[in-house]
Order: structure tokens, then C-alpha cells, then sequence
């Protein structure tokens, strides 16, 4: 997961680590060392990041959201 990209995407909207945190209920602690790239998160609790952030931008956007922050990483590593 590309932290660097779900944090520019969080502050295009305005959404701060704290409103994830209260949209995902994944601990403030855990959510802290995932953004800082301290702590991989699981894929359930990527997913779940994800899923709130793209409620704030159109439908249109959300497979290009998602491909930046999980896919690409991917791709870029090999």
C-alpha cells in the first residue's frame, strides 16, 4: 500500500487520520504506525481505509484511487 498516495487523496478531501480513524474503528495507534510506514496493515484493514476514502470522491474516480495506492505499488516493485 502506497501511504505517500492515500495520504495526498485524504487531503484532497480534507480527511484527517483521526476522521479515518473514526471511519474504519481500526486503533488510532495502529492507524499512526500504518501511515508513517512503521506497520504494514493487513489487507483487511487497507481495504477498509480505502473503502471510506473513496466515499468522499465520485464513482468515476475510485478505480484510479485505488489502482495508485494498491496496484501500482505493486507493479513498480519488480
Amino acid at each position: 500500500m502506497n501511504t505517500k498516495k492515500m495520504k495526498k487523496y485524504m487531503n484532497e478531501v480534507g480527511m484527517t487520520i483521526v476522521d479515518l480513524h473514526r471511519a474504519t474503528n481500526i486503533n488510532m495507534a495502529t492507524l499512526d504506525a500504518i501511515m508513517d510506514d512503521r506497520q504494514e496493515p493487513t489487507y483487511a484493514q487497507a481495504m477498509n481505509m480505502i473503502n471510506k476514502l473513496l466515499m468522499h470522491f465520485p464513482k468515476e474516480r475510485h478505480w484510479g484511487i485505488y489502482h495508485n495506492i494498491m496496484i501500482a505499488p505493486i507493479l513498480n516493485q519488480g
